[in-house]
């Protein structure tokens, strides 16, 4: 198949042609392929056959077979025109094969409004080597429609509002130069379409409002040029998709509110150009869309508003060089950038989304989950691995940052603790200085979680003093005061704890187990809780002032308190100085 020249010359030979098929033609053509330089690059004879020859054939409705055959100029508008037809009037063709055939016309080739009778319709190999092809309007009825490795020197093309049959229709490894290529309101019916390594050339390509039904559609390894892919409004159903390796090219690339039915999607490997790539409104339906290992380019990434309900999003090790990339009101099932550089504005504020995961990923901008007028719900997050040299735009309690990283089932308790710890340290850096107390308080809890499973792998010697120390810190770092992060905390610990010790000391009294000397021997109860109480006080707050002196277990119990209340005093004046300075 010939896919480049500058010029090309014909020349009729008055002796028969036979073409591989068995059918012999009267002339043969010559023609002769040459470069930028003059200098041949392709030599070929084929059989002559003169438009007005088919037009008999189509007219008598018999079998039309030229394959390796030069056509020019054939036109069913000037089929119509001859035979005073509509202009829409439909013209029926019955087991048409044109393999490795030379089309040449000095404006179209023709076949609108054209209805294909036969089993298996074949352009195999063909080439339109002068004029614009129009295939609009156009029935495909057989079970294969093969237009492979076909060449288009003028790009201009036109399937629109064509219907192809139920089998397979292929277009894989054809040629379309620069023009545009219309494919607007195509039905693909149910069987497979194949658009493997084509090579789209400049122009825009358009497959707005197609419809590739229930089969299998794949454009694998293909590539665009300059021109704008529009793919918006189309319909894809059961089959999986695929768009592995493609090169877009520079131009828009256009998916909104297309409807990617229930199969898998695969843009994976995929080079997207400095054009906006827009998914906006697209809906999937159950299954996936990947762009693994894929090359965002400098346009804008619109996936807002898609709805994926059931399905997943997935960008693992993908590269975005984009510097806007919006999620904002969308509906994920599953929603995964791991391993990503992210190094531009990213606004994440999904509407709603099962699994976000930026695991193992590079930050080097802003990520924006925090919600604005609409709620961002999002029931699991994966921050373990992250490299944070830029900021995430969270909200503690908007965002359920708490339970959104303790439900996670995939993540290990070390990588949980890890994720608050780097939390903590955002905030601090936008100065949120509130919600980085509450991500340091879950960092703590959870590395003292990951101490305690430790210990259930270690010795019983171990275990004997690393149980009680794991409660004690437990209880004196977190629960009086939440790690030094809420005075109010610690106020309240100590009264609870001055007044546990002042029970102490009435129930030692009641008991006879202990007293204070300095007390009148003979007292009531009721005075007998006053001075306990006071003595209390006086020993938490270490004053001392002499008047009462404990006797017997009381010595060791106003002792411990006299160290509580110097820690727990210490504890507030950290946490109080810590609050107020920040």
């Amino acid at each position: 198949m010939i896919t480049e020249f500058s010029t090309y010359k014909t020349k009729i030979k008055h002796r028969e042609f036979e073409n591989s098929a068995g059918i012999k033609f009267e002339s043969t053509v010559a023609i002769t392929f040459y470069d930028n330089y003059k200098k041949e690059i392709l030599y070929k004879e084929l059989g002559f056959v003169s438009a007005e020859e088919i037009y008999i054939k189509i007219t008598k409705k018999e079998p039309i077979n030229i394959d390796e055959c030069y056509i020019e100029n054939f036109s069913l508008k000037d089929y119509r025109e001859a035979n005073n037809l509509a202009e829409t009037q439909v013209i029926e063709i019955v087991d048409f094969s044109a393999k490795d055939t030379i089309f040449e016309a000095q404006y179209s080739t023709d076949f609108s409004n054209a209805k294909f009778l036969c089993d298996d319709l074949s352009f195999k190999s063909s080439a339109f080597i002068k004029g614009k092809v129009d295939f609009s309007n156009t029935k495909f009825a057989g079970k294969t429609n093969d237009f492979s490795y076909c060449f288009y020197n003028d790009g201009n093309i036109s399937f629109y509002d064509a219907v192809f049959g139920e089998g397979k229709t292929s277009f894989k490894n054809s040629v379309l130069k620069t023009g545009n290529k219309n494919f607007q309101f195509c039905n693909f019916s149910t069987g497979k379409v194949l658009f493997d390594n084509v090579n789209f050339g400049e122009g825009d390509v358009n497959f707005v409002n197609s419809d590739f039904s229930q089969g299998d559609v794949t454009f694998k390894i293909s590539t665009f040029g300059l021109g704008k892919v529009d793919f918006h409004y189309s319909k894809f159903g059961k089959g999986n998709i695929n768009f592995e390796k493609i090169n877009f090219g520079d131009g828009i690339v256009d998916f909104r509110m297309v409807e990617f039915g229930e199969g898998k999607c695969n843009f994976n490997k995929t080079i997207f150009g400095s054009g906006d790539v827009d998914f906006e409104g697209s809906e999937l339906k159950k299954g996936k869309i990947t762009f693994k290992k894929t090359v965002f380019g400098e346009g804008k990434i619109n996936f807002e508003n898609v709805i994926y309900k059931n399905a997943d999003l997935i960008f693992d090790n993908t590269i975005f060089n984009s510097d806007l990339s919006l999620f904002k009101g969308s509906v994920f099932n599953k929603l995964s950038f791991k391993s990503c550089h992210l190094d531009n504005y990213f606004d994440l504020r999904v509407k709603y989304c099962s699994n976000l995961n930026l695991s193992d990923a590079i930050v080097r901008d802003i990520i924006d989950l925090k919600p604005y007028k609409e709620p961002v719900e999002i029931q699991s997050f994966n921050f373990s691995g992250l490299r944070l040299l830029g900021s995430v735009y969270i909200d503690w309690y908007k965002n359920n940052v708490d339970s959104i990283i303790k439900h996670q089932n995939d993540t290990t308790l070390e990588e949980k603790a890890e994720q608050f710890l780097m939390l903590k340290e955002n905030f601090n850096s936008i100065g949120q200085y509130d919600f980085e107390d509450k991500a340091y308080i879950e960092f703590k809890r959870f590395e003292e979680k990951v101490i305690l499973k430790e210990l259930k792998t270690k010795s019983s010697i171990h275990k004997l003093w690393g149980y009680p120390s794991y409660y004690f810190r437990v209880l004196v770092f977190d629960w009086a005061g939440l790690y030094a992060t809420d005075p109010i905390r610690v106020l309240l610990s100590m009264f609870i704890s001055y007044a546990f010790f002042s029970v102490i000391f009435v129930i030692m009294q009641i008991l006879n187990f202990g007293i204070l000397s300095g007390q009148d021997y003979k007292i009531d109860l009721l005075t007998s809780i006053g001075d306990s109480f006071y003595f209390s006080a006086i020993t938490y707050l270490t004053v001392g002032y002499g008047d009462f002196c404990p006797i017997g277990v009381d010595r060791w119990i106003a002792a411990t308190e006299g160290f509580v209340g110097v820690f727990l005093m210490a504890y507030f004046t950290v946490a109080f100085v810590r609050k107020i300075l920040r």
